[in-house]
């Protein structure tokens, strides 16, 4: 009898400890599985940071270009598109880098800068 006592109380404490164990093992399995989740979350969320630098980077070298342009387009002079605004325009285009200004006086384009295609 009094070794199935100690028997006894063996199994109890294996018992809790297997238990335990068990209870462990399965938070660390939703862990595991919570952390993938996560990873891909900051994998996709790395891919559209990188892609906002990268827009970032090209609207900052579009905007130092215009700067330049506009810089250099106040000391040259501006021809207009159309013939009919003024007597000595030509039909040709002025173009500073990639961009094409057009006289005050074409009213149509409201004077906006525009990205020749």
């Amino acid at each position: 009898m009094a070794g199935e006592l100690g028997v006894e109380r063996f199994r109890d404490v294996f018992e809790k400890l297997y238990e335990t164990l068990k209870s462990v093992h399965e938070n660390e399995r939703k862990l595991t599985k919570k952390c993938r989740q996560l990873n891909d979350e900051i994998a996709v969320n790395v891919a559209r940071v990188s892609a906002v630098l990268v827009l970032t980077q090209q609207e900052e070298m579009t905007n130092t270009e215009m700067r330049q342009v506009t810089a250099s387009s106040s000391s040259t002079p501006v021809r207009c598109r159309r013939t009919r605004c003024h007597g000595n325009a030509t039909k040709d285009r002025t173009f500073l880098s990639d961009f094409q200004f057009e006289a005050p006086c074409c009213r149509k384009s409201s004077n906006k800068l525009r990205v020749l295609s």
